[in-house]
């Protein structure tokens, strides 16, 4: 239910259960949690959390909202099932890609990692709250500039994990970008357009602020 709409059906959880192998990324306070309740899945144990209902309170691009949604559910799904931001992607379902990255509370997350009750009191920005009175951010323009971007999949967790980065460090050398986008798969640009462009709206940003 949002602000009084009843939502979606229970939307489960990805039963993978394997262990990311980053070393990087995003998300990692919260893999122990989503790990636990997995792994109780494929050894049968049982784990009442999909029929219990829970409300998460979370303030999203600036609004505040209420969605009353199953105890399992994940951040990612409350965001594009029942809140209709689709554009944080799905990709792995298992906090490999980054293709799901959203800001929870300043720092970048895979939220196909972050359980919705978890999130509740946070303050999420997705990349529908990038632009600003029908203007793109200066990443996003950055990014066309600098055509980083091929099939487009990967360019939202790809500029989320940029602004959570550029917030956190406006001028930062290009190791640091590679560090701050690690954790984000691209199998299109080879990543250097997509440096390229955090480079520059770096530079756009300090000269907005100086």
């Amino acid at each position: 239910m949002v602000d009084g709409v009843q939502g979606p059906g229970d939307q489960g959880l990805d039963a993978q259960g394997h262990r990311s192998s980053r070393k990087k990324g995003h998300g990692r306070d919260y893999e122990r949690e989503l790990r636990f309740l997995q792994a109780c899945r494929i050894g049968g144990l049982s784990v009442d959390t999909g029929s219990r209902e829970i409300e998460v309170n979370l303030t999203v691009n600036g609004k505040k909202v209420t969605v009353t949604c199953p105890a399992n559910t994940r951040l990612l799904d409350l965001l594009r099932d029942y809140l209709h931001l689709t554009g944080t992607k799905e990709g792995c379902g298992i906090g490999e890609c980054g293709a799901c990255t959203v800001i929870m509370d300043g720092k970048a997350v895979n939220s196909c990692l972050v359980l919705a009750g978890s999130a509740d009191g946070s303050e999420i920005i997705t990349i529908e709250g990038m632009e600003k009175d029908g203007k793109l951010h200066p990443i996003q323009e950055a990014f066309v500039r600098n055509n980083a971007i091929q099939c487009g999949f990967c360019t939202p967790g790809m500029v989320m994990s940029a602004k959570a980065l550029l917030d956190a460090n406006p001028d930062p050398t290009e190791e640091e970008i590679k560090i701050g986008i690690s954790g984000n798969l691209c199998r299109c640009t080879g990543y250097k357009q997509i440096v390229d462009a955090i480079k520059e709206a770096a530079e756009v940003l300090r000269r907005r602020t100086a």
